[in-house]
């Protein structure tokens, strides 16, 4: 028996015999773990007559019943309801035997919370790769304190559970010569537009009473106008302002938005490879995949189905299938935008964790909010794994 297998019967033996004694129990397993054959095989193991398992996106409940297949237990599928959290409100004051919460972070809001404490059930299980302290308080609070099993990532790597990652880091920089971009400056309405360069912009903004009406059209590189972003940004956390956290959008959408070249290079590079590529935005996304892109105005189900049956060998999406989606020969993950978070990040790079070399790539802009971002997000990631090019 491989180390791989080893590991594995003892994760499940080690879960089953926690589950026995703490019938309250969270799988915070890295991807790639085993998370959904191990909260069935626990199903089977308790005999639930009845079991609900909350999923976060309706294309997450395809992949538990492909899972119930897979291995043998699809007649426990009668006996069991599969639903999206957004649906929590038809299972109020319900009960089962086993009540399952998949990506079990997407319970935490006062709404969801309170529909899921009028069900009664004997045991539960949740399910995530990552959780946060307040992730814990939510559920002690809404149901009781948990037995919580871990496996890291490294922990899975060690273990052979997955296989060791190369994490490559891109780092890009703000074009600062040529004038591609524009900042529309306006006050007041239905005014005369105003061309002028970056360096010219404070003539006509801060001489109001010369112009107390305007629409002025900045020219400017791509560093300028993130620089233009990011000091309004922070004069609107200085002052907290309302348009605080909008600015911190644009901020975001725009460094996807100028990596967009960069990626089609890289993907270009890589169209030999099965990849999936998370963007910054729909229409990025559009740009780069086309007909191969996922996001909330277009049916997943058709392009997922296209990929799972190898017709097609790339995927571009914004955020779906970051978390609970088994892709099948998935070889490469690309982030084209982190987030401020460590989740995200970790759901992303999971999907590419499950091939036999996998690889993740990571955009990244020198001098802007990305380096802090990255800085985050790979400080727990052994810099073995860590390659710079």
């Amino acid at each position: 028996m491989s180390k791989k297998d080893q590991s594995r019967q003892l994760i499940k033996s080690h879960a089953e015999e926690l589950f026995d004694d703490h019938p309250i129990l969270i799988l915070c397993w890295a991807t790639g773990c085993g998370k959904t054959i191990n909260a069935i095989n626990l199903q089977s193991r308790m005999n639930s007559k009845k079991t609900f398992i909350c999923v976060a996106e309706i294309a997450h409940i395809q992949n538990w019943q492909d899972e119930y297949i897979k291995h043998g237990y699809e007649h426990l599928l009668e006996s069991t309801e599969i639903f999206c959290y957004a649906s929590l409100k038809r299972y109020k004051d319900k009960s089962c035997d086993l009540l399952v919460l998949d990506e079990m972070h997407h319970f935490s809001s006062d709404n969801r919370i309170d529909l899921l404490s009028t069900i009664k059930y004997n045991a539960i299980i949740g399910l995530s790769a990552t959780i946060s302290i307040y992730d814990r308080i939510d559920f002690t609070t809404t149901f009781s304190k948990p037995t919580i099993n871990l496996i890291t990532l490294e922990m899975a790597i060690d273990m052979e559970l997955i296989p060791k990652p190369v994490v490559n880091i891109m780092l890009l920089d703000l074009n600062n010569t040529a004038k591609t971009e524009t900042i529309e400056f306006k006050r007041g309405k239905n005014i005369k537009e105003i061309h002028c360069d970056y360096l010219q912009r404070n003539t006509y903004i801060y001489a109001k009473s010369k112009y107390p009406t305007l629409n002025l059209i900045i020219h400017c590189t791509q560093q300028e106008k993130y620089d233009y972003i990011e000091a309004e940004y922070n004069r609107a956390a200085m002052y907290k302002r309302t348009g605080w956290l909008r600015y911190g959008s644009i901020r975001k959408k725009y460094l996807a938005d100028c990596k967009t070249q960069a990626l089609k290079e890289l993907c270009n590079q890589l169209k030999e490879k099965r990849f999936i590529c998370f963007c910054g935005s729909i229409e990025q996304a559009e740009v780069l995949g086309g007909a191969n892109a996922i996001h909330s105005k277009k049916d997943a189900k058709k392009v997922l189905e296209r990929f799972n049956s190898y017709e097609i060998n790339s995927l571009f999406t914004i955020g779906m299938l970051a978390e609970g989606q088994n892709l099948p020969g998935i070889e490469v993950a690309i982030i084209g935008q982190l987030d401020g978070g460590e989740r995200p990040f970790i759901q992303k790079t999971g999907r590419g964790l499950r091939a036999d070399f996998p690889e993740v790539y990571i955009l990244a802009f020198r001098n802007t909010k990305d380096m802090d971002y990255l800085k985050n997000v790979t400080e727990n990631i052994p810099s073995e794994y860590i390659k710079h090019i």
